[in-house]
């Protein structure tokens, strides 16, 4: 049976004990709890603007799944939430930063509520090592 490993990146802000785990490799399988726009010191980054915080949310990602031994070529599928639609061509713009050619399957849901109140933008995602290098 194959074990999960729990991956971590200097880069990225680990919650507290026994809330979540940002990252677990599963065999070839990454997968990404909600990034947001957080240093590793748990400092806003963007401010109040939508970009800037999808911006950070995927650099976030890009620290795990490198450091999960991939790229951002192997993410598969994100799931972006939003808290107010109107931030979605930004996010969209965001992602063009980080993804080409085949960009993963994806659900944008908006008008929720996240975990702080500063947070605009919240994207999960999974990976596959290796998917990307086709």
């Amino acid at each position: 049976m194959t074990k999960k490993i729990r991956i971590t990146s200097p880069d990225v802000c680990e919650a507290d004990a026994g809330m979540w785990s940002n990252c677990f490799r599963v065999a070839d399988q990454v997968i990404l709890a909600g990034m947001v726009a957080w240093d590793e010191d748990k400092n806003l980054i963007g401010g109040n603007d939508p970009f800037e915080q999808a911006v950070a949310a995927f650099n976030n990602m890009q620290a795990l799944i490198t450091a999960a031994g991939g790229t951002m070529k192997d993410i598969v599928r994100i799931t972006v939430y939003l808290t107010d639609m109107a931030y979605r061509p930004a996010f969209l713009e965001a992602r063009r930063k980080f993804f080409t050619g085949d960009f993963p399957a994806a659900a944008v849901i908006g008008n929720v509520t996240l975990a702080h109140p500063d947070l605009l933008v919240e994207i999960t995602g999974l990976g596959f090592i290796g998917a990307g290098d086709q």
